[in-house]
């Protein structure tokens, strides 16, 4: 029976530590999604959304020449 008592023991030790983990383990994962979230947020910025001067703004698509000027021969 003390064998029972001792393992039901540290099986309660166990579960309290995991317990505790797992609320730090929360507690990061909301602060990495905080971090994230701020980070997505600077992304969508730029110069015509916010204060941003225009040589700022970054990865803006180029737009290519048309395929009806360039090409083609009559």
């Amino acid at each position: 029976m003390e064998d029972k008592d001792a393992i039901i023991l540290q099986l309660r030790q166990e579960n309290e530590e995991l317990k505790k983990e797992n609320q730090e383990l929360r507690k990061i994962i909301e602060e990495l999604n905080r971090r994230i979230n701020d980070l997505e947020e600077r992304l969508r910025l730029n110069s015509q959304n916010s204060s941003k001067p225009p040589s700022s703004d970054r990865y803006t698509k180029k737009q290519l020449p048309s395929s009806s000027k360039k090409g083609r021969r009559s």
